[in-house]
């Protein structure tokens, strides 16, 4: 059942033999396993979103995906062999860098303004305890609530704020994607910069 691309990169570097022993759980963990769990986990999506896309009769709609992008877990690599995947398939790809909390930060303060000396700590987004970030837990003081947003406090600080996102995104921190994944020139680098292309959503939710 699986898309013919994902059945060539699997017959490319996997043997039989491979698969066989993978399936009766004769492996140990090592890198080609970890490698072959996430190609089977590409797999698994590719094939549930091609199943949808065969039976959906949409003609105007726009596909994408909103990625919540941590540089400790995704690399550069890792991010720019999605975009690339994207834009083969036609995809919008959607990103916030540190974390999807740096958009919701954008509709509480004057981010650049009230933190300018803090950037490079929500750069970074170092785990400060076993449930907040450095910038979620910006979020969390702020606006007084956990990973859950409750309706009343969706709508009390984020619902009307969005246009204000937006502008502080478009203004003053980056929205290339490009930018957002960063490069491997430098530790730093790694991290990408500061931003998020949100506003691209927003603006083909508009047009609609």
């Amino acid at each position: 059942m699986l898309p013919q691309r994902l059945k060539d990169a699997v017959l490319q570097k996997y043997s039989y033999e491979f698969v066989k022993k993978y399936l009766n759980g004769e492996l140990g963990r090592d890198k080609d396993v970890e490698e072959f769990e996430f190609l089977l986990r590409e797999a698994g999506i590719d094939l549930a979103y091609n199943l949808f896309l065969r039976d959906y009769k949409g003609n105007d709609d726009v596909f994408g995906i909103v990625i919540d992008r941590d540089y400790k877990n995704h690399s550069v690599e890792q991010m720019k062999r999605i975009i690339d995947e994207c834009k083969n398939k036609n995809y919008r790809c959607f990103i916030s860098t540190p974390l999807f909390e740096f958009w919701l930060l954008l509709h509480l303060v004057d981010v650049k303004r009230e933190y300018s000396n803090n950037l490079r700590d929500i750069m970074l987004n170092a785990k400060v305890s076993d449930k907040h970030t450095y910038t979620s837990k910006l979020v969390s003081e702020i606006a007084g609530h956990a990973k859950g947003i409750s309706d009343a406090v969706f709508k009390k600080f984020y619902l009307n704020k969005v246009d204000y996102a937006i502008s502080q995104a478009n203004s003053n921190f980056a929205t290339d994607l490009d930018d957002l994944i960063g490069s491997n020139k430098s530790d730093d680098s790694k991290c990408g910069k500061i931003g998020t292309n949100m506003p691209e959503l927003f603006t083909l939710l508009r047009e609609v």
